[in-house]
């Protein structure tokens, strides 16, 4: 046998242990964890996540923002408010004002044992005390929107709830006393779209017009961006607020504003992205991967890079109209829904896609938990389905 031959098997070895390797890592990278389906609810039409998962929010069909606690919330719960209320009597400034602003956060967990205290007060000074918490709880504790909530999102940081509602109005929330902390509007017209993040607060309307607010000056909005012909239908802040991408249904554009941190109004503050021919109901960010993800009337996603804001990928495998698509919190993968009744998810590194149990009814909202293991649908029969790994 030549010599040369055994560099060329052992080269041969190399080659074909290499693309085994290759194949077998490919596959692996391309895998979707499977989610079986584990339980209903009913009379819910929206729902919601804190980043951390310590809070979940959910919408009824009547306006009501119900806010409910996980484990991790609760464990940072002041689990006895009784020396709170026994400091209400202290001598020292200080110390008064502590427990009272610690017992005005705690809200409604505290109003029974604030009526029974004021019962039998110690002094009329701390009566006085007590009624004007009270007082306080009353006025800022939430009541329901007047009309259906279109729109429920958590702040990046998860300490504000904001709702929108087709009442016109915007509320942001306290998670841990279910308090209203500020309230928009009336604004022109129904609220259909919301994103909120820590600076900005981006609200869309039916009339085409976009609001933001700054969230800590919160007296009046500080920019009105004009420009869409229809009803705005998604809004997505970029990680570093620099950026506000917006889809308008018919419109059949999506707008890039870039935003001032400033809060003044930029001379050329928009383009136009044109790639659909058709609607744009929905979009989605995700800022790990640095993609947003487009659907509508087409029949299909498209998935963009912010960089370059170019189409990279159409997924034409939705077979109706696509209402709603979400990023899990690591990017990894994309879920879809539509009218088609059909949930969808793709690896976003591969592209492969799988498919949920066909519901019964359209599918309107869909949202990751933030560990990506647990993963929630909303029809348009106000059912929500839980679905896990």
């Amino acid at each position: 046998m030549p010599s040369s031959a055994c560099p060329l098997r052992i080269k041969y070895f190399v080659w074909s242990w290499c693309c085994l390797a290759s194949c077998l890592w490919a596959e692996d990278g391309a895998a979707i964890p499977q989610f079986e389906f584990v339980k209903s609810q009913s009379h819910i039409v929206n729902y919601a996540f804190s980043p951390k998962g310590d809070y979940v929010a959910s919408a009824s069909p009547h306006g009501k923002v119900s806010i409910q606690e996980t484990n991790e919330a609760r464990l940072t719960k002041i689990t006895d408010p009784t020396p709170l209320l026994d400091d209400l009597n202290s001598d020292r400034f200080d110390q008064r004002e502590r427990a009272y602003l610690q017992l005005a956060s705690l809200g409604r967990q505290v109003q029974p044992l604030l009526r029974e205290r004021l019962e039998s007060p110690p002094s009329f000074e701390v009566r006085r005390r007590i009624e004007k918490l009270l007082d306080w709880i009353d006025e800022s504790t939430g009541s329901p929107h007047q009309r259906l909530v279109t729109q429920l999102r958590f702040a990046t940081d998860g300490r504000i709830l904001a709702s929108g509602s087709l009442d016109k109005t915007v509320r942001l929330w306290n998670p841990q006393t279910h308090q209203i902390q500020a309230r928009f509007g009336p604004l022109e017209e129904e609220v259909t779209a919301l994103d909120i993040a820590s600076g900005w607060i981006a609200v869309g309307d039916a009339g085409n017009n976009i609001y933001l607010y700054d969230r800590l000056d919160r007296s009046s909005e500080r920019l009105i961006l004009t420009g869409h012909k229809a009803t705005i239908r998604g809004l997505c802040l970029t990680k570093d607020e620099s950026i506000l991408f917006s889809a308008a249904g018919f419109d059949a554009r999506i707008g890039v504003w870039k935003l001032p941190p400033d809060g003044t109004q930029p001379s050329d503050q928009v383009r136009w992205l044109t790639e659909h021919k058709d609607a744009v109901m929905c979009l989605a960010y995700s800022p790990q991967k640095n993609r947003l993800a487009s659907g509508g009337y087409e029949n299909q996603i498209l998935i963009w890079d912010v960089n370059s804001l170019q189409v990279i990928r159409r997924l034409n495998e939705p077979q109706s109209t696509v209402r709603c698509v979400c990023f899990s919190p690591d990017g990894s993968l994309l879920a879809a829904c539509g009218d088609d009744k059909v949930i969808r998810l793709w690896n976003t590194r591969s592209w492969t896609s799988t498919e949920l149990d066909r519901q019964m009814e359209n599918v309107q909202h869909i949202c990751f938990s933030p560990g990506g293991d647990i993963f929630l649908s909303v029809n348009n029969a106000g059912e929500c389905w839980t679905w896990a790994r």
